[in-house]
This record gives structure tokens, sequence and C-alpha cells, in this order.
């Protein structure tokens, strides 16, 4: 086995990636830093036949890394908080987005996210017979914000979806369940995804992000109920996260 070398930057300043790259961490051979410490062993240092290598001699996390964190405590999202325009002016929900490290290449991820959603969300009419505007709340899972490709691109819109509207306002009348959301219409959602691209060593984020199209009341009225709010559903639209858990696997 080498010996352990001498710590060698090239410049006279303090650069944390430049002693992390030189000094730290820097697999070479012959060895340039400290990375020697994870043994340096070559094919000569081995003399064993085919398939003499058992899995029980290998480190946990060789080949293989994972992360995983739930919570079950609620978490708010108000219609107040977001801009009409939806797909543009999301909100990420704290509990189910996470960084990252990665500390080796991988040849794929897998991934997933589950949560409990108690949203409000409205079918508004300015009177009986008259069209419907349907409000809704989208959920987006953001792969790897940081990188780019076809691939993530895809992964993001397969793990898009939204959670529907669960009550009916006629001339700012509430005409059934006396204004309150249908539970029925309260998903639990579960998505999971696998993306076989090659990523390099290094920080990686994964985030769900809500977004709503929340109306306001469509015209003045007249039915008992107060006059048009300007404020988005005069409910105060919000979506309560119960409950969820945020994971990722990577294979080397």
């Amino acid at each position: 086995m080498p010996t352990l070398p001498n710590m060698t930057l090239p410049s006279n300043s303090i650069d944390a990636t430049e002693i992390y790259q030189n000094g730290l961490f820097a697999p070479a051979n012959p060895p340039t830093s400290a990375e020697i410490l994870n043994g340096g062993m070559e094919q000569v240092n081995y003399t064993g036949g085919a398939n003499s290598i058992k899995p029980y001699m290998m480190d946990i996390g060789t080949f293989a890394r994972g992360y995983s964190a739930s919570f079950s405590r609620r978490e708010f999202v108000y219609a107040k908080q977001l801009n009409s325009n939806y797909p543009e002016q999301p909100i990420a929900v704290c509990g189910l987005s996470t960084r990252i490290f990665l500390p080796f290449e991988c040849r794929c991820i897998q991934y997933g996210w589950q949560a409990w959603f108690n949203h409000d969300a409205s079918a508004y009419q300015t009177e009986a017979g008259a069209a419907v505007s349907y409000e809704f709340w989208r959920y987006k899972f953001s792969l790897l914000s940081n990188t780019t490709s076809a691939g993530i691109t895809k992964a993001n819109s397969a793990l898009t979806g939204r959670l529907p509207y669960g009550r009916h306002l006629i001339d700012e009348d509430f005409n059934e369940n006396n204004g309150n959301m249908e539970e029925a219409r309260w998903y639990y959602v579960h998505k999971t995804g696998l993306l076989s691209e090659s990523l390099p060593r290094g920080y990686y984020d994964f985030k769900l992000e809500i977004s709503a199209n929340i109306l306001r009341p469509p015209t003045q009225g007249t039915g008992s109920g107060a006059a048009a709010a300007d404020k988005n559903d005069q409910f105060i639209a919000k979506n309560k996260i119960l409950s969820g858990t945020i994971w990722v696997l990577a294979l080397r």
C-alpha cells in the first residue's frame, strides 16, 4: 500500500475546492491526496479466483446510496400566497424538498414521494345553468432542478398532477355540503420514477412544488352571500399537507 502523500496546492490563496481536489480527494496512481486512506488496493493486491469477492466484503454504500425523509406535521399553503399564473408561480413544500450529496458517479437513480393533501377548491357558476369554472391545485415534483436534459424534463412531466374541486357554488351560495370540501376529494398521492442517466458526483435538488388555480367569485351575486370578494376564494382556500415522505436511491 502506498504512503500518504503531502498536500500540494497550486496557488497561495485559500480555496475550499482546491483543498478538496488536491489534498483530500483526488484518486490517482501514484496517490496525490488523502483519498489513499480508502485503501488504495490495486489488482496486484488481489490473488483470488473468479467470484471470490463476496458482497459482505464490500463497505455499505459502495454500490448504492439511499436517502429518505418523512414528516407528520401539518404544512399549509394558502391560495392568497400564490399568483394566478399557477404554472410559473409555485411554492415549494419544505417537508417534500431536499438536497442530497451523491458521492460517486451513478448510472441511474430511483426516486419518489407520497403525501396526503387536504385542499379547498370549488366549482363556480354565476347562476344555475351557466358555464362552470373549476378550481384546482397543482403539484409538480422537480427532479434535479440544477441539471437539465431531455430525460429529466420528461421525468418531471410524469410527476405532475392536479387536485380537483370538491364543492359547488352557484351565485355565491354553496348548494352542497354547506360549503365544506367533499372529503372523498382529498387525495393521497404516491409517485415514483426512474432516471437512467449517468450523473457525476455532486449535490442535487429534489422538490415538490404546489400552485393553484383558485378563482374569485365570478360576479356580484344576488344570493344570501356577501358581495363578490376581491380576494381568492371567499372561503380562503388552502391546501394542508398532513404527512409525507421523499426518497432517493442512487445506483453506481
